[in-house]
């Protein structure tokens, strides 16, 4: 089991909204949870289902445009979470000044981590810790 003093970032990945209510009910009182999905439907599932987590929208290159613009607001998430390859110090300031924590995943190389921490990422997804 994952120690709870630690944060676990939970992908919604498929299954629907059946999937998302079994998660939300296994995690229940659990601390330091982040719900994160490419799906942003699923997050809605889970939100629906008694989700009190912060819930993180996943993009990459592949993500539909308008869920870059303003998807992570409009589906209620506090935070995005960037393929490192999109993220720049532009892209930061952007999802930040939109008031969403932003993170950027997965980033394994400790040049690419301190780059990005320069930019002001809040988290950073890793391999390596």
């Amino acid at each position: 089991m994952w120690p709870t003093d630690r944060w676990l970032n939970v992908e919604l990945k498929a299954g629907g909204p059946a999937v998302a209510l079994k998660t939300v009910a296994l995690l229940a009182g659990r601390p330091k949870v982040i719900l994160s999905s490419f799906d942003p439907r699923l997050l809605l599932a889970a939100r629906a289902a008694g989700s009190a987590y912060e819930h993180a929208l996943l993009l990459a290159a592949q993500s539909p445009p308008f869920l870059h613009v303003a998807g992570a607001q409009a589906f209620g998430c506090g935070a995005v979470h960037l393929d490192h390859r999109l993220t720049t110090a532009a892209t930061v300031a952007r999802y930040h000044a939109q008031g969403l924590v932003v993170g950027v995943w997965t980033v394994n190389s400790l040049l690419r981590k301190q780059e990005v921490a320069a930019w002001g990422v809040d988290r950073i997804i890793t391999d390596c810790p």
